[in-house]
């Protein structure tokens, strides 16, 4: 059971412990087991899929090594989530107009937010909904037209950086003192 939920995670530290804690008695790693009953070995088929997935995901995380160490992306391994840790920088706006664009004066850093996003999407190929937090609410059209057009601007960009179309689906939330822009598995 341990291994099965560990293997939902992007957690290598969890999966290698599940494996070790499941590998069978023909394995030489079994030596290493606190555990040794037979309940808790699985097919030695299940460790080397298992062993299979660690190795892709321990190279899926050394593929965002650099864009997580910027500190722009968080990626939660235990939720297979991701958030961005800053809001992007969008150029205010007033009611009516519900343009967006990104403010002239961050576009390296945007550029940089974006890329490092588009980096950890395409590593991890998992589908995400785009979670857009927005801190007003009132008048409601205003807002909830203003956030959308935010994110399909922030979804146009991660497409032209590769992730494929549908990769980042998108929910606003109004109303939210909440991250601006965070992302969770479909």
């Amino acid at each position: 059971a341990e291994l099965e939920e560990a293997l939902q995670t992007w957690s290598c530290e969890r999966i290698g412990a599940a494996i070790l804690a499941a590998v069978p008695s023909c394995d030489p790693r079994h030596l290493e087991k606190k555990c040794k009953c037979d309940g808790c070995q699985v097919s030695p088929e299940l460790i080397a899929a298992a062993d299979g997935y660690l190795e892709e995901l321990k190279a899926r995380w050394e593929e965002v090594k650099d864009a997580t160490d910027r500190g722009f992306v968080t990626v939660d391994s235990l939720k297979c989530s991701m958030a961005l840790s800053c809001p992007l920088p969008f150029c205010e706006r007033a009611a009516p107009d519900t343009s967006a664009a990104f403010r002239g004066d961050s576009s390296e850093k945007t550029a940089t937010m974006i890329g490092d996003l588009a980096c950890c999407l395409l590593a991890f190929e998992r589908r995400m909904t785009l979670v857009f937090h927005c801190r007003q609410s009132e008048p409601h059209e205003y807002w909830r037209d203003l956030s959308g057009n935010r994110v399909r601007l922030l979804v146009n960009k991660l497409e032209a950086r590769g992730v494929p179309k549908g990769m980042a689906q998108v929910k606003v939330v109004l109303g939210s003192r909440h991250r601006q822009v965070g992302l969770a598995p479909v």
